[in-house]
């Protein structure tokens, strides 16, 4: 659009500039040729000259409703479009499995939520992601429901995904296929638990019996 209003401006003045020329250039040899001639001209130059400043100051009134609208925008709280949203860290489902799996796990292990995948793999495979961000970009915005580390050490122990019925599309499998996989180049261990199974207590016995195995807690 700006591209669009810089033309028309250029082609105002442009044939303004034209008519100043011709005036100039024209020496006609009958006087009543040279009067009609000069006369129409004045007119094209008028009519020219006011669409030039009607257009300039349609311009300029839109840029100064562009200013008014961006003047009351930085106004307003930054925070008040989401006052009336939720503020849950993650979905009650996943804080309910959380509050389960913390009834099991040894004291010493913590639970952190949704952290970025890029943060739990190894440095060399980290900064290869971080290289290449563009062919990534997919993978390093992806986020991990549980990351379970030791508390006193804080290495990562193993991470738990918690699959709802979402996880059954196509789209979805193949992006958490691409998860698993980079989360074993980095010799992370994922769990993967469906939601209708998550208190299945042999599913929680499997997750506690590799935290022991892998801290030494017996």
């Amino acid at each position: 659009m700006k591209k669009i209003e810089d033309n028309i401006t250029g082609i105002l003045i442009a044939t303004n500039v034209i008519i100043i020329a011709l005036f100039m250039m024209f020496k006609p040899s009958h006087w009543d040729i040279s009067i009609a001639i000069w006369c129409g001209l004045g007119f094209i130059f008028i009519i020219h000259t006011i669409a030039l400043l009607a257009y300039s100051l349609y311009t300029l009134n839109k840029l100064r409703q562009q200013r008014d609208f961006f003047k009351q925008k930085s106004n307003e709280h930054p925070l008040r479009e989401w006052e009336q949203q939720d503020k849950w860290l993650i979905t009650k489902s996943e804080n309910k499995f959380k509050k389960h799996l913390r009834q099991y796990l040894p004291k010493d292990l913590e639970i952190h939520c949704n952290v970025r995948l890029v943060d739990v793999l190894a440095p060399n495979h980290r900064e290869h992601l971080y290289a290449n961000q563009q062919k990534y970009s997919g993978i390093i915005m992806m986020h991990i429901d549980y990351t379970i580390i030791e508390t006193e050490s804080a290495k990562i122990v193993m991470v738990i995904e918690l699959d709802d019925s979402t996880h059954n599309d196509s789209k979805r499998k193949d992006r958490d296929k691409k998860k698993d996989i980079t989360l074993q180049k980095s010799n992370i261990h994922c769990k993967r638990v469906k939601l209708e199974e998550a208190y299945d207590k042999d599913i929680m016995k499997s997750i506690i019996e590799f935290c022991k195995n892998q801290t030494g807690n017996f």
